[in-house]
């Protein structure tokens, strides 16, 4: 039989971002830090094997030791919610300061999201039910789009790479637990790593959580920090923590939000934004007995497009000359129709790429734009919510 009563169900998950002081280290969630994930976040971290070489008279293979924890992959979409209040972040805040790198709040106006060299790294926790909770801690960002078109909204898509990816389960606490060390049933030290966030029956550390800081899967028992108030009688349950969700702000309607090119709209049937930055993971070989390698990342090129579509007419054909001749022109993108729930997308200087004339019956002109800094540079693009 199928027990129920552990079974992990899509419709309860939530998740949270928030931007990390110390690369790495898991800043404490609040209510605030509530994204509406799109599904379940896709995180991985493979462990990382070097088989021996060893040569001896026997055709097995020699065997394999263990490596350090090489970076994760991570990917997650949710939808552009401005917060309603202009001058207020949206609640992709994070994610989009991760991805550009500067966040201007201009009180009661207006928020503008930047480029800049360097970028903050983020900390991502998503629970679904009460059995499995995930935290992801030095995630930075590798690609950040944009899209939108006349149906549906307008969605964030984040792609990036982490250090390091911890998880918690749920199981119930056994007869002689200690106040820092936590017996549990069979098993159950191995639903946990170090890093996690858990709480006891109710008790969360008044909305901070406890952190595994060792476990020990032949006595199962965790060791959480810090100390309880006083020993977890047997019967209690111990799960990831994750504060109450709560998700500000507004969905922001594709209809709402168009495309125009050199002043003159454009229509299209879908566009898309791309902020791409190759991200340089970097090891620390230097720490005997730790687990992850890596220990920090350097932000390196970046590039920025445009994609969009539009049923083919006659005077687009003037998108091949501009094509050759390398002309710019001013892309800006979104809209909305109410104070604190606009969107614009401003790239000032951008490149059309040669376009090539597809479909069937009506024709579509698929359009590919560079964006282009200025001889300052960090001016690529710009994200303000009004």
């Amino acid at each position: 039989m199928i027990d129920v009563g552990k079974l992990t169900l899509e419709r309860e998950l939530t998740g949270f971002l928030a931007l990390e002081t110390t690369y790495g280290q898991l800043p404490q969630f609040t209510s605030s830090h509530g994204i509406g994930l799109l599904g379940l976040p896709k995180a991985t971290q493979a462990e990382s094997f070097t088989d021996l070489e060893e040569v001896r008279n026997a055709a097995s293979r020699p065997g394999r030791v263990r490596d350090l924890t090489p970076a994760g992959s991570v990917s997650f979409s949710l939808y552009a919610r401005p917060s309603g209040a202009a001058g207020t972040p949206p609640t992709a805040a994070a994610a989009l300061k991760a991805a550009t790198g500067v966040e201007t709040i201009n009180a009661g106006a207006s928020v503008v999201y930047s480029p800049a060299i360097q970028l903050p790294s983020l900390s991502l926790g998503f629970r679904v039910g009460a059995t499995l909770t995930r935290f992801v801690v030095g995630l930075v960002v590798e690609e950040f789009k944009t899209s939108g078109g006349p149906k549906g909204a307008i969605k964030h898509d984040l792609t990036g790479k982490c250090m390091a990816i911890m998880q918690a389960g749920r199981a119930s606490t056994m007869a002689g637990s200690t106040s820092t060390v936590i017996k549990l049933e069979a098993g159950g030290a191995k639903l946990f790593d170090k890093g996690a966030l858990v709480q006891v029956d109710a008790d969360n550390n008044t909305g901070q959580g406890y952190t595994v800081s060792d476990f020990d899967e032949a006595a199962d028992t965790i060791t959480v920090t810090p100390a309880l108030a006083s020993a977890p009688a047997a019967g209690l349950s111990v799960q990831g923590y994750l504060p109450t969700h709560s998700l500000a702000g507004n969905v922001l309607e594709g209809r709402l939000c168009g495309v125009s090119i050199g002043g003159l709209d454009l229509p299209v049937t879908e566009w898309e934004v791309s902020i791409k930055r190759t991200i340089k993971m970097l090891d620390d070989l230097t720490q005997p007995g730790g687990d992850y390698a890596v220990q920090g990342f350097a932000p390196m090129e970046r590039q920025v497009t445009v994609s969009c579509k539009t049923i083919f007419q006659g005077p687009h054909l003037a998108y091949f000359r501009q094509a050759r001749n390398q002309t710019q022109a001013a892309l800006l993108l979104g809209g909305g129709s109410i104070a604190g729930r606009k969107l614009n997308i401003s790239l000032p200087r951008c490149e059309v790429n040669t376009p090539e004339i597809s479909g069937k019956g009506v024709f579509e002109l698929p359009l590919a734009f560079e964006a282009m800094p200025s001889a300052a540079g960090e001016d690529e693009i710009t994200y303000t919510f009004l």
